[in-house]
Order: structure tokens, then C-alpha cells, then sequence
């Protein structure tokens, strides 16, 4: 299925946009198993760690559901 959320998600450090993306999506990416051990070695990760250029991202959080499995990660 595809949920519009209305924005678009980009930039040089990957792993922000992917913990980013989380964010927006209502996960914790501290709780996302290779986000929390990239953690350990690279930053981007962190919200405080990522500098977001043009609107800001919480405006666009829109909560997905997911399996039972990957509660967790919220």
C-alpha cells in the first residue's frame, strides 16, 4: 500500500534520512535495530544531530501502522 505523506526526504548522510523517515512515520529510530547500532559509530541519527533545511519535518508526521512484530519499534 502506498500512504501519501506529502513530502519528500533527502540528503548526503543516509542514515538521517532513514531515521528521519522514521520520525515521520511515528517510529523511534533508536529502536530500529541498525539505526541504533549506527548509532554507536556515526551521527545522524539523533534528531538534535540532524539539520533539516526547509520545513520542518513534524509538520509532516503522519503516524503508519505496522506488523505486531515491529510494535517495538515504536
Amino acid at each position: 500500500l502506498i500512504k501519501p505523506v506529502g513530502v519528500v526526504v533527502l540528503g548526503k548522510n543516509s542514515l538521517a534520512v532513514d531515521a528521519t523517515c522514521c520520525r515521520l512515520m511515528g517510529f523511534d529510530p533508536l529502536r530500529v535495530p541498525y539505526l541504533h547500532a549506527a548509532a554507536t559509530l556515526f551521527s545522524g541519527i539523533r534528531e538534535s544531530e540532524v539539520y533539516h533545511r526547509g520545513e520542518n519535518p513534524r509538520k509532516f508526521a503522519t503516524p503508519f501502522t505496522c506488523l505486531p512484530q515491529h510494535e517495538a519499534y515504536r
